[in-house]
């Protein structure tokens, strides 16, 4: 069984975020198309919506695997809350200095956003999984 996600150009959640950018792109063409009739041509220029969409900060997806694995954009902004919180290591009682205050946070911060959207995706997964078997 093959997957879009599963392949050779990373892990899953990577490519499920690199996707996020192209998903945005696609929707504010339909609404270029809907509301401004503006067709999208390959070449040509790009419509009201997309221009307002590419002249913001890139969009970057978070994303959490089926197994609870992090893609990078979520390790890359994990390492920069971690970052920012080592400011002052006292607030977490690390007597070693910024660089123990950003590995702790940096932890705490993966471990709790894999659990919590691994109870949300179990959250949604048991009612289907008790629908379709009983």
């Amino acid at each position: 069984m093959t997957s879009k996600n599963y392949d050779r150009r990373g892990c899953a959640a990577d490519i499920q975020a690199a996707d996020v950018s192209k998903d945005y792109e696609a929707k504010d063409r339909k609404t270029d198309r809907e509301f401004s009739g503006v067709e999208f041509v390959r070449n040509g220029p790009p419509g009201s919506v997309l221009t307002f969409f590419r002249s913001m900060p890139p969009t970057t997806g978070l994303v959490v695997g089926a197994r609870g694995e992090l893609s990078r954009s979520v390790k890359q902004f994990t390492s920069d809350c971690a970052e920012k919180g080592s400011i002052n290591p006292e607030r977490l009682g690390c007597c070693h200095g910024q660089d123990q205050a950003r590995v702790k946070i940096a932890n705490f911060i993966s471990r709790a956003f894999s659990r919590a959207s691994l109870r949300g995706a179990a959250r949604v997964r048991q009612p289907a999984l008790t629908a379709r078997t009983g």
